[in-house]
């Protein structure tokens, strides 16, 4: 569990940063994340096909279209994929939760799902009855991150710190450390350098 929650906060940070030059991802799912050959402790973010720029020529937040056409993979899509609205950061953090769950627990209950309207309505019931089944086998911080999630708009700008302050309480709640990697092999693994948005991060927090 611990090397699940480490890596989410690297693939967080990731989203954080595209997100921080204006776009969008859009299709967040393991697929699109890998190790770095050199550094087993990187986690890199691929496969920028389905990226949308999300703010104009001034850097304001564009406005949604009426309807949007699917966007993603099934089974990671955001909500508003589902429903044909315009996706915004709060979307692809939904993705990002939902890939957690998965890194975590091993699967999502609607795995075997492949109506696009049943996929749907399995995650919006993830939010009232089906709550305990989504996050069995999760630290208890996920149900907080998917509270906060829920409650963005579309113009809001996520506040990654809390999501990567919650993803540290699980690993310090359960007593996890959080390294090594669980791919990494019993020979000496150097330090990874911080990306510049955790850079800012221990900035902040001196």
């Amino acid at each position: 569990m611990g090397c699940a929650i480490s890596v989410g906060i690297q693939c967080l940070e990731a989203i954080q940063e595209l997100h921080s030059v204006g776009f969008l991802h859009r299709d967040l799912k393991p697929a699109n994340f890998c190790i770095c050959v050199q550094d087993m402790r990187r986690i890199y973010l691929l496969d920028f096909g389905m990226c949308r720029r999300y703010i104009d020529s001034d850097n304001a937040v564009r406005k949604p279209r009426w309807a949007s056409g699917f966007r993603g993979t099934q089974r990671y899509a955001a909500i508003s994929c589902h429903i044909s609205r315009e996706m915004a950061r709060k979307d692809d953090l939904e993705s990002w939760l939902y890939q957690q769950v998965e890194l975590t627990s091993g699967e999502l209950p609607w795995k075997n799902l492949e109506d696009t309207v049943a996929i749907c309505n399995a995650k919006e019931k993830s939010r009232t009855s089906g709550i305990n089944e989504l996050f069995a086998g999760c630290p208890k911080e996920y149900i907080h991150m998917m509270f906060y999630i829920d409650s963005l708009r579309y113009y809001d700008k996520p506040n990654y710190a809390v999501l990567r302050g919650l993803l540290r309480d699980a690993l310090d709640s359960n007593a996890l450390s959080e390294y090594p990697y669980d791919w990494e092999s019993n020979t000496a693994v150097p330090k990874t350098a911080p990306t510049p948005v955790a850079q800012q991060a221990e900035q902040k927090l001196k």
